[in-house]
């Protein structure tokens, strides 16, 4: 495969990737500023409810919908729903301010109520649909949610902990706060002051090829409801103090039994469901024998250039298929593993013809 290390970050479309928003990281600390775009009228905001984004239903049922993200004003989803979860600052754009906002049960049908363009709905299900630079928004707003949902309370002392710098960060109430912090804290005089910051997990993910380089290795899960049939590429968490060649190798050699040598980077991709980072690899296998261990993976085997190319070309035509298929199928375009398997097949040279001589 080419090397994609100097390659331009717009040459590969990647969903979840592109988001267009500044994050204004250095001005999260101005408490002034923050109040400012949480009082503005301009403010807009995603409503979530239990991490499913509000987005525009489809007014086109075909095979390739487009969904879009429901925007609204702060000010009116506080003033309709009478009560609201985490509110989080995503950035600005165009001098607006863009939050995301987790409602509860009760505040989420009120602000649905009337309004029957809108669902709250799974991102995962319709993440084909999505328009390019939104879902690298959506990814950004449900990844934060979901962080500050895990950690309401502080891993040190066990207190609760806040929401700071417009949801950037949490910090444990045991703790006199920082002056530059909006919100008082509360705790004793033997202040914990423990501070959490959003953490990314990276993911190995890769395409294991051949040693004759036109093969290349899938396994399927079977594990996740409507996923039946669905061949991917392997992959799996990093281990603490291991390279990404090194968990490449590792998690190949687990889960296939097979050796892998060299290792090129593709590409990476946010996947905002557990706050991951997808690392997309091309992994050089040494030896064809696959030997899986069934505790990690249903089964793996070698698929040919044609069958990927007819996988993929099926993914073009119908997405939905991801979800239902009779017959064996390859992950949708906007998940890294398409593209690992899309860049693959394209990289082939063509086969040798057979030469013909008549006499």
């Amino acid at each position: 495969m080419e090397d994609q290390t100097s390659a331009s970050p717009y040459e590969i479309s990647i969903t979840f990737s592109g988001n267009p928003l500044d994050r204004v990281n250095n001005r999260r600390k101005d408490v002034a500023f923050l109040a400012t775009q949480l009082e503005s009228a301009a403010s807009v905001c995603i409503p979530f409810h239990r991490l499913s984004p509000l987005l525009l239903r489809s007014s086109d049922e075909s095979a390739t919908p487009t969904r879009e993200i429901r925007w609204k004003s702060l000010s009116e989803v506080t003033r309709l729903a009478g009560g609201v979860g985490e509110v989080v600052l995503l950035g600005l754009r165009n001098d607006t301010a863009h939050y995301a906002v987790e409602l509860p049960g009760e505040s989420a049908k009120a602000l649905t109520d009337g309004d029957e363009s809108a669902e709250f709905i799974d991102m995962r299900r319709v993440s084909p649909f999505l328009i390019h630079e939104e879902a690298g928004i959506l990814a950004q707003a449900r990844a934060l949610l979901e962080w500050h949902a895990k950690h309401k309370y502080c891993g040190v002392c066990g207190s609760p902990t806040r929401s700071i710098e417009g949801g950037s960060k949490r910090q444990c109430t045991n703790a006199a706060p920082p002056k530059t912090d909006a919100v008082p804290a509360t705790g004793g005089p033997k202040g914990c002051g423990n501070r959490e910051y959003p953490r990314t997990n990276p993911v190995v993910i890769m395409l294991v090829i051949h040693p004759d380089g036109r093969q290349c290795l899938l396994g399927t899960q079977n594990r996740v409801s409507g996923l039946t049939n669905m061949w991917s590429c392997l992959a799996g968490f990093m281990d603490p103090g291991e390279t990404i060649e090194e968990a490449v190798r590792r998690e190949v050699w687990e889960e296939s039994g097979i050796e892998v040598g060299k290792v090129e980077y593709f590409a990476s991709q946010p996947w905002p469901f557990g706050t991951e980072l997808m690392i997309g690899c091309f992994a050089h296998a040494l030896k064809a024998e696959i030997n899986v261990d069934r505790r990690e993976i249903a089964d793996a085997r070698w698929f040919t250039p044609a069958e990927i190319e007819n996988g993929v070309r099926q993914m073009a035509e119908n997405p939905r298929l991801m979800w239902a298929s009779a017959e064996w199928r390859i992950p949708a375009k906007s998940a890294i593993a398409h593209q690992l398997m899309a860049k693959w097949v394209a990289s082939l040279p063509p086969p040798p013809a057979t030469s013909t001589s008549s006499l």
